[in-house]
């Protein structure tokens, strides 16, 4: 039963390759879907408004505690000018300061040790001040998190991670070796075909954010977005009829994809920055979202 058992499982692993070469010959990219962008727009208002919230948020929980702060600041001052121009508490504390167990205790350093340890435990100033130490780190990381502009650059560096391109080409390289055999092609052209879909992915997030910032915008900066936003559509799905064109081929093209996707990552960057114009995105919004990042990375 065991042999039996083995043979199956073997034959199942022999069968993976040509299972492979089956799905490799049925690869496809999907187009953009406008359903698809109106989607992404609504979740780009949602983010935002998120953000612009926590920030409010954030700045009136700042704004207490600091008030709570100089309060405690003040009613120290105050209880200790009170208490040093009042010599009852005086008489008080040297009276007990007389006590016999408290001389008992202070002949011994190891008590005084454990007591002054005790008193640091137990004030209130240690725990006010673990309190506002630890919401001042934690409010200083979300505020990073929600005090940006609200610019492309800052949704690309969020939201859509532009190692995809470099992905692309680096298989594409591995599929013009002339060296490599046919399982190694049909995996190679399984992750191209995964990395153009998740492009495809992330197109539809960026023309989104485009259309949701189109409507903050005035007429006719909305009718210049919209025109970015139809030709990127257009020229994507150009793009994705033209590589799996060459997936359709029996030998798969490698040159001639490392030079559409090159020449489309140059239309995309080209738009991108006339974007980016229209918006009115500046060099110190660009600053600020490269430095918001190197924070988060040190955080």
């Amino acid at each position: 039963m065991k042999q039996i058992k083995n043979k199956m499982i073997m034959a199942l692993i022999m069968s993976l390759p040509m299972q492979g070469l089956l799905q490799a010959e049925s690869l496809k990219i999907r187009q953009i879907q406008p359903k698809n962008i109106e989607y992404n727009a609504k979740q780009v208002k949602q983010l935002l408004f998120k953000h612009r919230a926590a920030k409010i948020g954030l700045l009136a929980v700042s704004s207490i505690a600091n008030l709570v702060e100089l309060y405690r600041c003040f009613q120290f001052f105050y209880n200790k000018f009170s208490s040093s121009s009042s010599p009852e508490p005086c008489i008080k504390q040297e009276a007990a300061n007389h006590q016999p167990d408290q001389e008992i205790k202070k002949s011994h350093l190891l008590g005084r040790m454990i007591n002054s340890i005790k008193n640091l435990i137990s004030s209130k100033e240690l725990w006010y001040a673990v309190l506002f130490g630890s919401s001042a780190i934690t409010t200083q990381k979300l505020m990073t998190a929600v005090n940006h502009p609200h610019t492309m650059t800052w949704f690309i560096y969020e939201k859509v991670p532009c190692k995809t391109f470099e992905q692309v080409h680096k298989y594409a390289q591995l599929l013009a070796q002339d060296t490599i055999d046919k399982e190694k092609i049909i995996y190679y052209k399984q992750r191209v075909n995964n990395l153009c879909n998740q492009l495809i992915k992330q197109m539809e997030q960026i023309a989104g954010f485009m259309l949701y910032k189109g409507t903050q915008l005035k007429d006719s900066e909305q009718g210049e977005i919209k025109e970015i936003i139809r030709h990127l559509s257009h020229y994507t799905n150009d793009w994705v009829i033209a590589i799996n064109r060459l997936f359709g081929q029996e030998l798969f093209d490698s040159q001639q994809f490392i030079k559409l996707a090159t020449d489309y990552e140059k239309e995309l960057k080209r738009e991108l920055n006339n974007f980016s114009r229209v918006e009115g995105e500046t060099s110190s919004d660009i600053l600020q979202v490269v430095s918001m990042h190197k924070q988060q990375n040190e955080l």
